[in-house]
C-alpha cells in the first residue's frame, strides 16, 4: 500500500506553518521531534502565562471598578448631606434679625417704586426713615421678601415665629428723579416671563417667591446674596442670574421688550449705565446690523429718534445731565463771503 493521500483530502503546502513549525520540517525529518514537541510545550507555557496575567489584570480592573464606585456612592451620600444642611439654614436664617431688617427694607423699597410709577407725582418720595412696631407671624423667604400675616385668637403659632411690628414712614420729597422709575419713561411692570430664557416653570417658582415683574427681580437680586439665593432656588448659575438681571434692567425701559433687550445684550449693553453712554447714531446703526446679522424677523429695525427716549431714561435714572446740544454754526456774514 502506498503512502500517498487519496484525492479528496486537503492538500498541506510544505512552506505553510502549523504551530511555529513548518509542515515541511516535520515531514523532512531534519529535526529532532522531541525538540518540536519541547517547543510545542514552551508555546503551551506561555499561553497559560499569558492568560493568568490577563486574568490577574482583569480581576485589577474589577477591583478598580469597585472602588470607583464606592466613592460615587460616598460623594453622592455627602451632596445629599450637604443639600440638606443647606435647606436648614436657609430656614433657619430666614428668621435672624438682620434678614428681616434687610427684608422689611426691601419690601419699603419695592412699594416706593410702585407708588412712584403712578401719576400722582406726590407718590414719588424718598424715606428718612420707619421703625416697626406689632405682633405678627413673620418669615422671610430666601430672596429677602417678608411674609407675614396677623395671628388669629387660640391660634397655636411657633414662638420663634412671632415678632412685634410697627412701621411708621417717613417720606421726605425727592430733590431729583435719580433711582426714580417714572411713568413716562419706565415699565418696570414688565412680567418676569419677558426676560429671554425664564419659561412658565421658572416663572412659576419665581412667582412663588413674589416676584412677578423685572422690578421684582431687580430688587430680590439687587445684593450679592441674592443673586446667591435665585441661582440656588431656579437651579442654575450665577452667570445664568446675572444675564437675566441685565435683561431685566433693559426691560425697565419704556418700548424695550424682550426681543430688544435681547439684541442690546449682544451688543454689550447690559446695564442702564452703558446705554446711558451710548451716542444714538451709533447705537442704531449697531442695532440694526445685528439684527439683519442674526435674521430676526420679528424684531423691528430702529433710528437714531427711537433709541434717543432710551438713553434719556437711563440717564435721568442715574441722575447724568443729558447730552449736550450741539451749539448751532453762526450764519456766515456778506463780509466774509467770497468776492
Amino acid at each position: 500500500m502506498e503512502d500517498t493521500p487519496q484525492a479528496g483530502y486537503p492538500q498541506i503546502p510544505l512552506d505553510m506553518p502549523v504551530s511555529g513549525v513548518t509542515a515541511a520540517t516535520l515531514t523532512t525529518g531534519t529535526t529532532d521531534p522531541a525538540v518540536t514537541i519541547s517547543a510545542l510545550q514552551q508555546q503551551v507555557t506561555d499561553l497559560q502565562l499569558a492568560n493568568t496575567q490577563l486574568r490577574s489584570q482583569l480581576v485589577t480592573m474589577q477591583e478598580t471598578e469597585l472602588a470607583y464606585r464606592e466613592k460615587l456612592v460616598a460623594l453622592q451620600q455627602t451632596e445629599i448631606t450637604l443639600r440638606e444642611q443647606l435647606g436648614q439654614t436657609q430656614t433657619q436664617s430666614g428668621r435672624e434679625p438682620d434678614d428681616f431688617a434687610s427684608a422689611v427694607s426691601h419690601s419699603l423699597d419695592t412699594l416706593q417704586t410702585r407708588l412712584s410709577g403712578l401719576s400722582n407725582p406726590l407718590t414719588d418720595f424718598a424715606v428718612r426713615e420707619f421703625s416697626i412696631d406689632a405682633k405678627v407671624a413673620v418669615n422671610v423667604t430666601r430672596l429677602g421678601t417678608v411674609e407675614y400675616r396677623f395671628i388669629q385668637p387660640g391660634e397655636k403659632v411657633d414662638p420663634t415665629a412671632v415678632s412685634n411690628v410697627k412701621m411708621t414712614v417717613v417720606p421726605v420729597p425727592k430733590q431729583t428723579q435719580a433711582g426714580s422709575w417714572g411713568p413716562v419713561e419706565f415699565t418696570p411692570s414688565a412680567g418676569v416671563d419677558e426676560i429671554r430664557g425664564i419659561g412658565r416653570q421658572l416663572r412659576q417658582q419665581l412667582n412663588q417667591e413674589g416676584i412677578y415683574t423685572v422690578g421684582d427681580l431687580l430688587h430680590a437680586g439687587g445684593r450679592v446674596r441674592g443673586t446667591v439665593e435665585l441661582a440656588s432656588l431656579l437651579e442654575v448659575d450665577r452667570y445664568r442670574v446675572e444675564e437675566w438681571l441685565a435683561h431685566a434692567q433693559l426691560l425697565t425701559i419704556r418700548d424695550v421688550d424682550g426681543r430688544t433687550a435681547g439684541v442690546l445684550y449682544e451688543l454689550g449693553i447690559r446695564n442702564l449705565e452703558q446705554l446711558a453712554a451710548s451716542n444714538p447714531e451709533t447705537l442704531a446703526a449697531e442695532f440694526n446690523g445685528q439684527v439683519q446679522r442674526t435674521g430676526r424677523r420679528r424684531v423691528n429695525e430702529v433710528d437714531a429718534a427711537r433709541v434717543t427716549p432710551w438713553i434719556v431714561a437711563a440717564r435721568n435714572f442715574l441722575g447724568q445731565q443729558p447730552p449736550a446740544e450741539p451749539e448751532p454754526i453762526p450764519p456766515a456774514s456778506p463780509q466774509d463771503s467770497p468776492a
